[in-house]
């Protein structure tokens, strides 16, 4: 029902993110992805009387990659902690199952990183993918395999970003259902890894039909830097 992600340095004391940070992380149940996180240190908290299925001979993995912006190299620990309801507790009884649909601008690529150029887009800011070259297959959607519910979201992004937007798509129809915007921390602001991203309210919900599309595009500052 939870997921916190951390990054301490072997005296158990915090970095800062824009020193030594957790760059990204996905963890999957068996094979699918089930929470992202990255220098926003993003945590999860399900709405209540939402949460995983899990039983104790599934398999939790773990991908993970950290980034040292110092000279020195730095022995660290890397802390998760994950919040469990179990299944005989009266609570779980009227639970229902989530599962996570992973949508990227990028999907499909193994290392899924695009450039911003300096001065790119209008007015100092480029929004990608819709202001890139056309390409043949559209990255940055997932279609719906079945009717549901949205309970939950979160957005990524790295410098520079001012925020991330989710859209439906039914028919000739698109609509935007959440903007997570960027908050930035620091005298660096833009061009510092020292960021929190917006997130959805737990009484937000959205409801999806089969063969609906979800789509999501990432807007940056370009005036300063690429």
């Amino acid at each position: 029902v939870g997921f916190k992600p951390d990054l301490k340095l072997a005296d158990g004391s915090t970095p800062p993110v824009d020193q030594i940070h957790l760059h990204h992380l996905v963890m999957l149940l068996n094979s699918d992805i089930v929470v992202a996180s990255g220098e926003e240190k993003t945590q999860i908290t399900l709405p209540t009387g939402f949460g995983y299925p899990y039983k104790p001979t599934d398999r939790l993995m773990l991908n993970h990659m950290i980034h040292n912006l110092t000279a020195t190299p730095e022995d660290v620990i890397f802390e998760y902690t994950v919040d469990f309801l179990p299944a005989s507790a009266p609570a779980a009884a009227s639970m229902m199952g989530v599962q996570t649909q992973f949508v990227d601008v990028e999907g499909g690529k193994a290392y899924p990183v695009f450039d911003v150029k300096r001065k790119a887009g209008v007015n100092g800011r480029y929004t990608y993918p819709a202001q890139a070259p056309a390409t043949l297959m559209k990255r940055n959607t997932v279609r719906i395999r079945h009717a549901g519910t949205l309970v939950a979201t979160a957005g990524h992004l790295h410098p520079g970003g001012l925020y991330t937007d989710l859209y439906v798509t039914r028919g000739a129809k698109t609509v935007k259902i959440f903007r997570y915007n960027a908050y930035y921390y620091g005298a660096a602001k833009r061009a510092s890894w020292n960021v929190s991203m917006g997130s959805t309210s737990p009484n937000w919900r959205v409801a999806v039909k089969r063969g609906d599309i979800l789509s999501v595009q990432v807007t940056y500052d370009t005036t300063k830097s690429a």
